[in-house]
């Protein structure tokens, strides 16, 4: 029987701790959907952030990781009051390590410096990594629309199966929506405004921790 190196065998244990929760499979093609409340529900911390940094190398075990320095823009919870920088650090990286070890989930967006997420993170592991709650579910790429410099949401995987087939729409229980909101809201594959996904970001967790749902 091969016998593991130590990185090997500390990875698959983080990636288990991380994975708890998780659809089963690994693959983007192959992961079971997870809806927007059972993304709120299995996530710890939630904030509209900025990359300040990214760095792909070995943790202190020597595990391929994602470092990342990212600044609040907009915590929404689970953060410390006053708090304006966090680093965390996911396991894998879409690059191979300088030793040529390489290991990374499939679908864990490509961070790039600069760029603005909405992330809904799980816990830290015993080994320090931080999840997207979700797995890739939990992360949205925020931009700026350029006509009308609305901030608007995408989500980081195909179909957007995170809203499920109601759309976001359905988890603004109680809110009028204007026509040209509730069709931008049914349009597949189509951004939906930061501000509207905040909104329901809020009322799902709130209901979770009153215990509703």
């Amino acid at each position: 029987m091969p016998i593991l190196s130590g990185w090997v065998r500390g990875s698959l244990l983080a990636l288990g701790c991380c994975l708890v929760g998780f659809a089963p499979a690994l693959s983007s093609t192959l992961m079971r959907a997870q809806e927007l409340p059972a993304v709120v529900a299995e996530s710890e911390r939630a904030a509209l952030v900025t990359v300040v940094d990214v760095r792909y190398m070995p943790d202190e075990a020597g595990r391929p990781s994602t470092h990342l320095v990212l600044e609040l823009a907009d915590p929404l919870y689970g953060f410390a009051r006053g708090e304006r920088q966090v680093a965390i650090k996911l396991f894998g990286a879409p690059v191979p390590m300088p030793d040529g070890h390489f290991a990374h989930i499939d679908g864990t967006p490509r961070f790039t410096r600069g760029q603005r997420y909405l992330l809904l993170l799980r816990g830290t592991s015993p080994w320090g990594f931080t999840g997207i709650a979700g797995h890739v579910f939990g992360a949205f790429r925020v931009e700026e629309d350029e006509d009308t410099g609305e901030l608007l949401a995408f989500s980081t995987v195909r179909g957007r199966d995170v809203f499920g087939p109601g759309g976001l729409a359905q988890w603004l229980e109680g809110e009028a929506l204007e026509g040209a909101d509730a069709r931008r809201l049914a349009e597949p594959d189509a951004p939906v405004p930061y501000e509207m996904l905040r909104r329901a970001v809020l009322r799902l967790a709130r209901e979770k921790k009153g215990g509703q749902r």
